[in-house]
């Protein structure tokens, strides 16, 4: 786990950012179909990493087959809510695809990690999010959204 990812998204966290993506996840429908599609695919590498034993030590263990059948990032069985940012911008950087971790990413809020320079913005503050800042950009894409719904 990278501690700068950790520490930035533990701020977004304690700023309110969980409310405000389950709050776009539960008005936007292409932001929903798109997040329970990064859930199925989760599920499914997740089930191809794991070899028969493994399978079958689960499958003997009711609780923790249903997380590995039914579970999505990070075991989330709520397919209309995340339960955290980390593991969504986990997913979203280690796939480069996940609707959550790409919301996060345009609020331009998360420095550069020091690690790794590859296509992050240089427009990203370096100073530690406010809730005013994560909530403005929440706020105006769901404005946007809105305004294309209106359009469509």
């Amino acid at each position: 786990t990278c501690p700068h990812y950790r520490l930035w998204i533990s701020r977004l966290e304690a700023n309110g950012s969980i409310s405000r993506i389950n709050s776009l996840l539960a008005q936007n429908s292409t932001m929903a179909t798109a997040f329970a599609k990064n859930q199925e695919e989760y599920r499914k590498m997740r089930l191809e990493a794991l070899d028969e034993e493994e399978i079958a030590y689960l499958q003997a263990q009711p609780q923790m087959n249903q997380k590995l059948v039914e579970g999505g990032i990070g075991g989330n069985l709520n397919p209309n809510r995340i339960r955290c940012l980390h593991e969504n911008y986990a997913h979203f950087l280690a796939t480069g695809s996940n609707v959550i971790g790409e919301e996060v990413e345009s609020w331009k809020v998360i420095p550069p990690c020091c690690s790794e320079e590859k296509g992050r913005s240089d427009e990203a503050t370096t100073e530690a999010p406010t809730r005013d800042a994560a909530a403005a950009s929440v706020d105006e894409q769901q404005g946007s959204e809105e305004e294309k719904g209106r359009s469509d």
